[in-house]
């Protein structure tokens, strides 16, 4: 079955200049984000980079997956990967606020991708970024739903949503090594 969705998602990222049903283009770049650090993450700046969107929470069970990330970013960052980590407390493992997610992530965890001021990702109020993530009318792709901390979201380098990755997938599962490998 995964492999069927893997393909499934393969093909749908070759398609490319999908438009909302409001006719304006799908692709990310209009997004820009304040990061825990008090800098800014600017999508438009990306442009051409294959990007991996993750919910994160220090307090996770999942938590270890911060260490996968920082490998794969630095195995990746010469092929143009970029990692970007959303904070959140949608599933209550992130009670901290931005000044202690920034120094848990840099101190324990020593995260080398930008980490996002902590943000509402599921639901009515989630930020504009995950209503276009998680809405087809939105992305132009598909619908899905933020089931857990460290669910994962590929964007190919046209900006494009390519990919869903449950926590269950961990940043080095060969199913996600493949996608980043094909998503150009």
């Amino acid at each position: 079955m995964k492999v069927i969705y893997i393909r499934f998602l393969f093909f749908l990222f070759l398609l490319s200049g999908i438009q909302n049903i409001n006719g304006q283009s799908t692709n990310l770049y209009r997004f820009k984000l304040a990061k825990v650090d008090t800098d800014s993450v600017d999508f438009n700046l990306y442009r051409g980079k294959i990007i991996l969107i993750v919910n994160i929470a220090s307090k996770s069970p999942k938590s270890m997956q911060l260490d996968e990330l920082n490998q794969l970013s630095k195995w990746y960052k010469d092929s143009g990967l970029i990692i970007i980590g959303i904070a959140s407390n949608s599933f209550n493992n992130e009670p901290g606020s931005n000044k202690e997610i920034e120094k848990i992530t840099t101190t324990q965890y020593k995260v080398n991708f930008p980490i996002v001021t902590k943000s509402e990702i599921r639901g009515a109020l989630a930020v504009p970024l995950y209503q276009w993530l998680t809405r087809k009318t939105e992305n132009g792709v598909f619908d899905s739903e933020v089931k857990a901390d460290f669910q994962k979201y590929l964007i190919n380098t046209k900006g494009e949503l390519v990919g869903v990755f449950v926590d269950k997938i961990n940043p080095l599962n060969v199913i996600l090594l493949n996608a980043l490998r094909n998503a150009k």
